[in-house]
């Protein structure tokens, strides 16, 4: 994996927003009448040690908690369809950072390295601001054969299954995003 991206705040381009809002693996429509069984059998398929189960978005980490899978990462901003929303467990965040929408901050990359690696048990990190994008370094950092799920707007849950394939197209996606100097925006 090129490591320059990973010292970067990055902003996506115009030319790749379309792109993005496609889903970004295989889409599991919500009018399939067994999305939660179908998902459950991916889920449960690459369950292992090794492998993380996470979840970007807090309708679809409610979704598999109701379903009795607890994510090994959930990241959440307490917003869907960018309304807030109350939490079912609130206080209950492992971690908390910023992350403007449309970014990635270089901060995301380390902190999802270190929950990677060191991880005992499953983690909820909240997100003020956006966690959309947070999808792509989840994948990244993923080990091979984890799945990373998140919401797609009113069509249902996309499952991206992190592999050398997925890792590759998403390494072109960030060498394409835009450095931006978060510093000198916010003043």
């Amino acid at each position: 994996m090129d490591p320059s991206y990973i010292t970067k705040d990055l902003k996506i381009p115009l030319n790749l927003r379309k792109a993005l809002q496609r889903p970004l693996g295989r889409l599991i429509r919500a009018k399939n009448s067994n999305i939660i069984e179908r998902i459950t059998e991916l889920v449960n398929q690459a369950r292992s040690s090794e492998n993380k189960i996470v979840t970007v978005g807090d309708v679809v980490s409610s979704t598999l908690i109701e379903a009795g899978m607890i994510p090994d990462i959930a990241i959440i901003d307490l917003k869907t369809k960018r309304t807030p929303i109350t939490p079912t467990q609130p206080d209950k965040f492992d971690y908390m950072l910023t992350n403007p929408p449309g970014i990635i901050k270089k901060e995301v990359w380390s902190l999802l390295a270190n929950i990677y690696l060191k991880m005992t048990k499953p983690i909820t990190i909240y997100v003020d601001g956006e966690e959309d994008l947070l999808a792509i370094p989840a994948s990244l950092l993923a080990p091979d054969g984890s799945i990373i799920l998140y919401g797609q707007p009113d069509e249902g849950i996309v499952i991206i299954h992190a592999n050398k394939e997925t890792k590759r197209r998403f390494q072109e996606f960030l060498l394409e995003m835009e450095e931006v100097d978060l510093k000198q925006d916010e003043t």
